[in-house]
């Protein structure tokens, strides 16, 4: 089939038209900078669902705990900087559920007087309602300081010290996580540079994680597109990651709660992030991970005159062998202060209509269940 050249130079202009509109889609390019506004509050949530598989080979069957756990809290901008910022954090939300063989229980304070929740729960996540604490971000965000954590964690444990939850707001609720999670992890996706749509840019961060010790995360960012949603321009970014032992910090030392064990940790994870461009914040980010924690030995051999295990006390610790395997979806979203009024209202109403719908039972019957299930096991 012949083309004539009439057809070829009626199809240039089309050819050049589309060439060209790519290479403007391709040149497209953000500032991604956080913008701080003193007096600027905002609603933060971070949901996340964690599945944890623990294969301990003294035992048969893996054992399986499922934890819900969503964390609500309004952010203020206290003060503002060239580059830094100082934020007041304020607990607004605790939700968390456990299922496990040892212990079942639920509460969200959201909900309060479900007939369904655990008292036992409800004494120490409804200690954290209304905790404040303070970020101070350095000029270029790469560094934080928190402050604060320690006065909410002392009211939780007036309100029901002991038991599995305590410990782990124990390692929760202090400065150094609250410095990570809610500073340093929250602006480690900013280049603070303008980026093309389809350019990649690498962080590293490196984090001191209880009972786990050291580790290093790489990641790789890449804007994927600049877009519209809900009649405002957004930036999407999506990153992968991978997490392992941070064997740069020579000085590092086994944790104690290890008991001498040496946890050796490979994850994986991806997420996609949505900017708003004009806010100059992060409105949305999802992640999924799956992280590997395999208890070794040292391999480093024993000194002269120094016990092994079994003279030490065996059994303390996690045995050598012992694997568990992490799963986390982490949705993390940022709310206008009437979108969160709207959103406790609906809550509130749920569990009225609920409570209502239920025939009566006693409230503390599923704490009380939760409870001996813990002293069953201890």
């Amino acid at each position: 089939m012949r083309i004539h050249d009439s057809h070829l130079r009626a199809a240039f202009p089309a050819v050049l038209a589309t060439a060209f509109i790519a290479s403007i889609a391709s040149a497209e390019s953000v500032m991604l900078k956080p913008k701080h506004k003193v007096g600027d509050t905002v609603y933060v949530e971070q949901a996340a669902d964690i599945l944890q598989k623990i294969h301990n080979p003294m035992m048969g069957e893996p054992m399986e705990i499922n934890l819900q756990r969503t964390y609500g809290l309004i952010r203020k901008v206290e003060s503002a900087t060239d580059g830094g910022a100082k934020l007041s954090w304020t607990y607004d939300r605790a939700m968390q559920k456990i299922e496990s063989p040892m212990l079942e229980a639920a509460y969200d304070s959201d909900s309060a007087g479900n007939e369904d929740e655990s008292e036992m729960l409800a004494d120490l996540l409804q200690a954290m309602i209304g905790g404040k604490f303070n970020i101070e971000m350095s000029k270029d965000f790469s560094n934080a300081s928190c402050s604060g954590m320690e006065a909410i964690l002392d009211k939780t444990q007036e309100a029901g010290a002991g038991g599995m939850l305590s410990q782990q707001l124990q390692r929760e609720l202090t400065d150094d996580r609250g410095r990570v999670t809610y500073g340093e992890t929250m602006y480690l996706m900013y280049p603070n540079k303008e980026v093309k749509v389809g350019e990649t840019w690498a962080k590293t961060q490196r984090d001191t994680i209880p009972q786990l010790g050291k580790v290093v995360s790489h990641y790789e960012y890449k804007l994927d597109k600049i877009a519209e949603e809900a009649g405002r321009k957004v930036a999407i970014v999506s990153f992968k990651s991978n997490v392992e032992n941070d064997k740069s910090d020579k000085s590092a030392k086994e944790d104690d709660a290890m008991h001498g064990m040496t946890p050796v940790i490979k994850g994986l994870s991806t997420g996609v992030t949505t900017f708003d461009i004009e806010r100059g914040m992060v409105t949305k980010s999802v992640s999924n991970s799956e992280t590997n924690i395999e208890m070794k030995q040292p391999d480093a051999g024993k000194k002269d005159g120094e016990k092994d295990d079994e003279e030490e006390g065996a059994g303390q610790g996690p045995p050598p062998g012992m694997k568990i395997q992490v799963k986390v979806k982490q949705t993390t979203t940022v709310m206008s202060e009437s979108e969160r009024a709207k959103q406790k209202e609906a809550a509130a109403e749920k569990a009225k209509t609920k409570k209502k719908a239920e025939p009566k039972k006693d409230a503390k019957k599923p704490a009380k269940k939760a409870e001996e299930k813990e002293d069953d096991d201890e």
